[in-house]
């Protein structure tokens, strides 16, 4: 599979992508964090200012849900599903990261054993040219000891 693309601009654009999750992930989370801590305090004042209303004697109505608890609850959930959605494309992205690394690697793998096999059939043929070489002088000037 070859790489068709400007792989550092998409490999950039990525970690650029990546990045921007992050952020969102823990902006997200802070949201998270505030929506909890406010609907635990209004459950706090809720209980508190019913306690009160019973220790005057008067009765306080009890209404069918809770719109402030059941919007806060909605808005957790809403807030929960899209950190969770933005979590998964951070991992999406991540993901896409190292399969460009990994292409990269393959394709310099390939080159490195075009590089190593050329290089072994120019030593072969050096070796061969130089053992020709060897003979060819041998043959017109012999080599005479010396005693």
């Amino acid at each position: 599979m070859e790489l068709e693309c400007d792989l550092p601009k998409t490999v950039s654009d990525l970690h650029f992508l990546s990045r921007k999750y992050h952020i969102l992930v823990a902006d997200l989370s802070d949201v998270e964090a505030r929506l909890k801590s406010l609907q635990q305090l209004y459950n706090t004042y809720h209980s508190a200012y019913g306690e009160l209303y019973n220790m005057k004697g008067c009765l306080m109505k009890r209404m069918e849900g809770d719109p402030v608890n059941e919007s806060l609850a909605f808005l957790l959930s809403q807030v929960t599903t899209w950190k969770r959605w933005a979590e998964n494309y951070n991992r999406r992205t991540s993901i896409r990261i190292h399969l460009c690394y990994n292409l990269t690697s393959q394709r310099d793998s390939r080159i490195n054993l075009r590089i190593a096999d050329l290089t072994a059939k120019i030593s072969a043929d050096a070796h061969k040219d130089n053992m020709s070489m060897n003979t060819y002088v041998g043959q017109y000037f012999p080599i005479q000891s010396r005693n």
